[in-house]
């Protein structure tokens, strides 16, 4: 299971290391430059001198380390992007509460869903020559929303600015919910493992709404081509 955030750097960390809003699975105590944690005793949040200094000296990112995650944090003029892997098994319920958590203004975007899925819906895999060329490519929300997933908290003004209407979802699907006016929350089925069954359906919803990527609209274009450059080269048009 994957969990992605997007927002202002000081909103999402401040979520991230502070917020008691946090369940024991979420809440880091430890963090480290790289996957690697390291020496447990020397990388403890707790320590907070040790770690403002981390901190400084890392301000393009870092990692942090929970009871059950790795959060990847990075920072790039003052936006953070999160990717949190679970390690360990947490219930969808906590995983749905913590997309809440970060409905708050600074906050654009999050999504979750199992990494099948996300490869489904975003990744490529490209035989060329003797080569096997593995890619992503319609993952730049501002561009456009990225797809649609088992869990979703996307922005009201981030919709607006894609022309995104997505009200027609709201009588075929597990949740829809309005938060204060400003986010936009789907839980698009039950359970994230049942993502097969609902891809269809939601592969013809992701191509035929204005402002949602969809990979197979491309996917023909993608498939003649027979040259790395080529392939490269449009493949960049959908970051």
């Amino acid at each position: 299971m994957i969990i992605e955030i997007h927002g202002l750097a000081k909103v999402v960390e401040d979520i991230l290391l502070f917020s008691d809003k946090l369940t024991k699975e979420f809440k880091p105590t430890h963090y480290s430059e790289n996957e690697i944690m390291g020496d447990k005793s020397d990388n403890e949040i707790s320590n907070i001198e040790r770690f403002n200094s981390f901190r400084g000296a890392n301000s393009l990112g870092y990692f942090l380390h929970s009871q059950n995650c790795m959060i990847d944090l990075s920072i790039d003029n003052g936006l953070a992007n999160v990717f949190i892997e679970v390690k360990r098994k947490i219930t969808a319920a906590k995983i749905l509460s913590l997309l809440k958590v970060f409905a708050i203004e600074g906050v654009f975007y999050a999504i979750s869903m199992e990494w099948d899925e996300w490869r489904y819906r975003n990744g490529l895999v490209k035989e060329i020559g003797s080569s096997t060329i593995e890619n992503w490519i319609g993952r730049d929300f501002n561009s456009y929303l990225p797809g649609l997933y088992w869990a979703n908290l996307i922005a009201i003004p981030l919709l607006k600015k894609h022309g995104v209407d997505l009200s027609f979802l709201e009588s075929m699907i597990t949740h829809y919910e309005v938060i204060d006016n400003e986010f936009l929350f789907l839980q698009v089925y039950d359970s994230a493992n049942e993502w097969q069954e609902y891809a269809p359906d939601l592969d013809e919803i992701c191509e035929s709404t204005d402002g949602i990527f969809s990979k197979w609209e491309i996917w023909d274009k993608l498939e003649s081509i027979d040259d790395e450059d080529s392939y490269f080269k449009e493949c960049r048009k959908y970051p």
